[in-house]
């Protein structure tokens, strides 16, 4: 399955939760160049907005670490 960060986005602002792997893709992909600063933005805003239960900031210092 090919993840996609405006569909990630959506998730959040819909309620969701997100996997380690959702959590790791947005990190890598982000540092890696491959997601706009304003596509971040746009995301930073939906967790702000939801936040993340605990189980997803365990899986999102897990990958900002690595």
């Amino acid at each position: 399955m090919r993840l996609n960060p405006d569909e990630l986005i959506t998730k959040k602002r819909d309620g969701g939760c997100y996997t380690r792997q959702e959590l790791e893709y947005l990190v890598l992909e982000f540092t890696g160049g491959n997601i706009a600063d304003k596509t971040m933005a746009e995301w930073l805003a939906a967790v702000f907005e939801h936040g993340l239960d605990l189980v997803e900031t365990g899986y999102l210092t897990k990958a900002m670490a690595d």
